[in-house]
């Protein structure tokens, strides 16, 4: 029992502090919550690396192996009900780049071919080629017919589709079209905006009308002219517009690094060559500018706060807590409103965000890369009755944060090589007294105890202080432990508990022994100590 009561100590501190830390590793992991959103969930998984196709409201499709997979979200649990569907070809893989509307499907086949496929109730009618040299699409209903606009290796062009056959409706020449993104205004304009690649290094923004009263279009418009270097390139680009104006994101890729900067190319519908260029540029680095901004999306609907969209934004509360997320901001007035609200808190690479207003609810998707070629798809929403429900901390939290705290418990490996240097004084203080005078040290054990500890506990708030990374472990500090004195005091509690668990141990042995009751104290202050301060000094 006597030595159960010796040991017990050193597990208690262990358990205790095991408990601490997991519970701020959750915390520092998953709070504060997303407020108003909720926590992402996945709800999929995709084979291809694109975003998911939103086909009506809170439904999306997405290419899964050989299906192709509806999907319709429950916003209030971010739940998923999903029809599969066979693919019609399997070259529908060969640019991933297809459009999905009611029974229709458009895609790029082999060959750079646009073909179109009818779903028949149990399967899909024999594709038929509508064009070649096809690179682009948008498929969207407007003024009761089916919009298909077609980039293409010489044009852009736009048919209705409402019928079997394609109707060409317009054709507007163009050298090479590599995005093409369109958005319907509340006068029946259908406003394009394509990027036009001119040759390798060289791109239009190009914006292009079409009255769907008259279905009268004006020719196209060069907004802005990107003179790319042979490092430099446009990753991705969408259009948009609001009740005033029209915005192009284009994330422009630079370097071998491939580092991305997401620029803002906004101009006033009503003047469409001046045009005003911006970068979306987020502080979410620990408080920095971040340093990789890409893949914008707008919504199609604008909300009583702007026409929102969704981008990745390199993000780190710590260097232990960050990734790459998924935030949402507002365009208005020809102008991004500097907001940031991050709907994302996976802490790996958010790829692929789309988003989708329905009246006040705004839902998000986006995928993550799980393997080389399969990626989990997520959800998340700013609905009331979701967030309130998801935004709470799991067993799940507990376990991912329990697994990590060993790695921050390595720490004590390193730091024990330093500790040793702590009682190194104390021990030439009683090894004096055991040499020239042992019976002083027995008749005086508490006075001789005491000094061992003030020279130990001085020794080992000078060293920790002076040679220390305080740096790193102000970083991962609270704030009421930032100071010097503050980590005085703290040692000075690790002592006080050592010392009332020395009391205990005092009275399991047979009389008082300073060297034999100092190191029990001191023993059991360094296991304390290291373990205590783990957290903040693990990298």
């Amino acid at each position: 029992m006597k030595k159960f009561l010796r040991i017990f100590p050193f597990f208690l501190i262990f358990i205790v502090i095991f408990g601490l830390q997991t519970y701020w590793e959750t915390t520092a992991k998953n709070q504060p919550f997303l407020d108003p959103y909720g926590r992402a969930v996945k709800v999929g998984t995709m084979t291809p690396n694109r975003p998911v196709e939103w086909i009506g409201e809170h439904r999306f499709a997405y290419l899964s192996e050989k299906s192709l997979v509806l999907a319709t979200l429950d916003p209030a649990t971010q739940s998923t009900t999903e029809e599969k569907r066979p693919i019609p070809a399997d070259d529908i893989f060969a640019y991933t780049n297809y459009k999905l509307l009611g029974d229709d499907l458009f895609w790029i086949g082999k060959g750079q071919t646009l073909k179109w496929a009818k779903w028949q109730g149990s399967a899909w009618s024999q594709p038929q080629e509508i064009t070649k040299q096809a690179t682009a699409l948008q498929l969207q209903a407007v003024a009761g017919k089916t919009l298909l606009t077609v980039g293409r290796e010489g044009d852009l062009r736009v048919y209705d589709v409402s019928a079997n056959t394609p109707n060409l409706l317009k054709s507007y020449p163009l050298k090479k079209v590599t995005n093409v993104t369109a958005a319907l205004d509340d006068q029946g304009i259908y406003h394009i905006g394509a990027v036009d690649q001119l040759s390798g290094e060289m791109y239009h923004l190009s914006y292009m009308t079409l009255d769907t009263k008259t279905w009268q279009g004006a020719d196209p418009i060069v907004l802005r002219e990107l003179s790319m270097s042979t490092d430099t390139s446009i990753d991705s680009s969408t259009f948009g517009v609001d009740k005033t104006h029209g915005y192009f994101l284009t994330t422009i890729k630079i370097g071998k690094l491939g580092s991305k900067t997401l620029n803002v190319y906004s101009f006033p519908l009503t003047h469409p060559t001046e045009v005003q260029q911006s970068a979306v540029v987020t502080n979410t680095m620990m408080g920095h500018e971040a340093k990789g901004v890409y893949g914008a999306t707008l919504a199609q609907e604008q909300g009583d706060d702007g026409l929102k969209f969704a981008f990745v934004a390199n993000y780190a509360i710590s260097p232990r807590v960050g990734g790459y997320e998924v935030f949402i901001g507002s365009l208005q007035n020809g102008v991004w409103n500097q907001d940031a609200a991050q709907v994302s808190n996976i802490q790996k690479v958010a790829l692929n965000p789309v988003v989708q207003y329905n009246g006040q609810e705004l839902t998000a998707i986006f995928t993550e890369e799980t393997t080389y070629d399969t990626f989990d798809i997520f959800a998340n929403t700013n609905n009331p009755q979701y967030a309130a429900a998801s935004n709470k901390l799991t067993s799940t939290d507990l376990k991912q944060a329990a697994g990590q705290v060993p790695l921050y418990f390595g720490v004590v490996i390193v730091q024990v090589f330093v500790a040793l240097a702590w009682p190194c004084i104390s021990y030439i203080y009683l090894m004096y007294f055991i040499i020239k005078k042992e019976d002083e040290l027995y008749d005086n054990a508490s006075r001789h105890f005491w000094v061992a500890v003030l020279l130990y506990l001085a020794s080992q708030i000078f060293i920790f202080v002076s040679y220390s990374n305080l740096d790193n472990f102000r970083v991962y500090a609270p704030e009421w432990l930032q100071s010097n004195f503050a980590i005085v005091m703290l040692f000075l509690c690790f002592a006080l508990v050592c010392y009332l668990f020395t009391l205990m141990f005092r009275k399991l042995i047979y009389e008082r022994n300073a060297i034999l009751e100092f190191s029990y104290f001191m023993g059991l202050n360094v296991w304390l100590s290291l373990l205590g301060i783990s957290y903040w000094m693990a990298y």
